[in-house]
């Protein structure tokens, strides 16, 4: 079921499944969205035999920001396909008259260029092989939770523009695996490369001078392909006005990040007021960001200008805007309309011009549906989204933030401690579910206690210190066999699959690649996918550290020969 864009300016060859909710009944173009919001243009289509499904992807999706259609039936789909360009398709393995794979070789044959993941709750190595060498990017098990989903998209996007770029470099031999001293790995421990101090924010990759110049400007580490991402994405907006909505897990960074925003824009010579709306009392919270006049209530005592005020002309920051009440949240409202403020206890309306950044790590969508938070505000804020991706799908940041956190924490009477190797491992390996905020506060714990000139893993805290599960893709399998149990306490059947398909992909990978000489263009060719698929790969089973020390292991042992 499909459903024309009313307007009509496009000419009728875009449509929609899902009403756009500022501008009911338009597509992004007719809506004259695409210039003015190009990183939300990622379109996406749906295809599933379950209406159920395909309206209920198609509605999360669309508040996501994206240009979001979809198909119950596989036959429309085919006709779409033949019709319409996507950027990503998410389509049923099993469907009447057609199946996922006719899909799949239909939407390939019309656009080369289009990822296709495969949904299904039958999944097999042998399914999974077939769909990666017709061109499938990714499959999903069913049932699967819709972060799982929003973050395969969000892989899909950050492989889509940066991904080829890392194997390019890493073909050109760069990237060999640099020991730093006092790190040098134990007998069978997995070592891992860690760029000297003057070198992190240079290890990006070097062909990319706009984003080493912009985390130079910054002072922000940003290794990851996903931080680089933020990066640019932070860089594209802040040239305008438009309100920005950061979400996250705690710790994620998001203050960092909107004050990099803030001091990129051209607000940058005003100041940016930060407030943590969870931390202000509900009886204060008015007075504190719209001021008050002198006897407006008890212990008022003279006139007292609020934070949106003493932000105008810059940036005001509101971290936690999920906590804040609904009454006022239409004062804010009004905020982000008119440009007005009434102070409390005043009648006249005073003219600010404040660009606002809001951060949260609540759900809002939930909570808009819950009548918690208003479904106008939430328009309002969410403009420019910005996700920030947690510590653990970042690891390539672990380590040169290991070494920023050790130099801040080394005192004046005593030097900068060694890392051991078997607590550097346990420090790359564990999930943080705190983020870069709790592996701050893990190397702070580790600098106080440490008795010597290195870093032992008794000093490390408890919970990094039991997290000793191997790799990142260990600690899914963990994840998977021990955190999701069905009601006879076993693995459930779909964390079972996941867990063996990932195994048996994360081995056919490494094979490929060793028999190729870690060539990753002979690798994707021995595979039967394409580069970007099976760099896709890499990046989503965090292999590319490995790579990198199994190929200049395989290097110096040919020396040796």
């Amino acid at each position: 079921m499909i459903f024309p864009c009313y307007m009509g300016l496009c000419g009728g060859g875009r449509y929609l499944s899902f009403d756009l909710p500022a501008f009911p009944g338009l597509c992004w173009g007719c809506a004259g969205l695409e210039e003015v919001w190009p990183a939300m243009a990622t379109s996406l289509l749906i295809v599933d035999d379950e209406t159920k499904m395909c309206t209920v992807l198609a509605r999360m999706l669309a508040r996501d920001g994206y240009d979001v259609q979809w198909c119950d039936n596989p036959a429309d789909a085919m006709e779409m396909l033949a019709r319409l360009s996507f950027d990503i398709v998410l389509c049923d393995l099993r469907m009447p008259g057609f199946s996922g794979i006719d899909v799949l070789e239909r939407a390939k044959a019309g656009n080369s260029s289009v990822d296709v993941v495969m949904m299904t709750a039958y999944a097999t190595p042998q399914t999974a092989v077939e769909s990666m060498k017709k061109g499938a990017i990714d499959y999903l098990i069913k049932p699967f939770a819709i972060e799982d989903l929003r973050a395969l998209i969000k892989r899909i996007e950050l492989t889509r523009s940066g991904t080829e770029d890392l194997l390019d470099h890493e073909e050109a031999g760069a990237g060999s695996a640099l020991q730093p001293g006092g790190m040098e790995p134990a007998a069978g421990v997995r070592a891992r490369s860690v760029p000297p101090p003057e070198s992190v924010v240079s290890a990006v990759d070097p062909q990319d001078s706009d984003i080493v110049g912009l985390a130079q400007q910054l002072g922000l580490i940003a290794v990851s392909s996903q931080m680089r991402q933020v990066l640019l994405r932070i860089r594209k907006v802040a040239g305008s006005d438009a309100s920005v909505l950061l979400r996250g897990e705690s710790g994620t960074g998001k203050e960092v990040i909107a004050r990099s925003l803030h001091r990129l824009s051209r607000r940058a010579a005003a100041q940016m007021v930060s407030v943590n709306c969870g931390a202000i009392p509900e009886s204060l919270m008015e007075s504190e960001l719209f001021g008050h006049i002198k006897g407006s209530f008890t212990g008022a005592i003279e006139n007292r200008t609020g934070l949106f005020e003493a932000a105008d002309g810059g940036t005001i920051f509101l971290d936690e805007i999920g906590e804040l009440p609904l009454y006022l949240q239409v004062k804010l409202l009004r905020v982000l309309q008119e440009g007005e403020i009434q102070r409390v206890g005043e009648s006249q309306q005073r003219r600010v011009n404040v660009r606002v950044i809001a951060a949260t790590n609540r759900d809002l969508e939930a909570d808009v549906g819950l009548g918690k938070f208003r479904k106008d505000l939430y328009y309002r804020l969410n403009v420019i989204p910005v996700i920030l991706p947690p510590l653990r799908e970042r690891r390539s940041d672990i380590e040169p933030l290991i070494r920023h956190f050790l130099q801040k924490f080394a005192g004046a009477d005593r030097p900068a401690l060694r890392m051991s190797a078997s607590a550097f491992r346990l420090l790359m390996e564990y999930d943080y579910p705190g983020n870069i905020r709790e592996l701050e506060n893990a190397i702070e714990h580790a600098v106080v206690l440490s008795a010597g000139d290195e870093i032992l893993p008794d000093d490390l805290p408890l919970q990094v210190q039991e997290s000793g599960f191997g790799t990142a893709g260990g600690a899914r399998i963990r994840d998977a066999a021990e955190g999701e149990l069905d009601e006879a306490g076993l693995p459930s059947r779909a964390a079972s699959a996941t867990s063996h398909l990932e195994q048996a992909e994360i081995a056919l990978i490494m094979q490929a690649l060793e028999k190729t000489g870690y060539n990753f263009t002979r690798a994707a060719q021995h595979l039967g996918i394409t580069r970007r698929t099976l760099g896709y790969r890499i990046n989503k089973y965090g292999l590319y550290d490995e790579i990198i020390q199994q190929k200049s292991r395989q290097g110096r042992l040919e020396r040796d020969s």
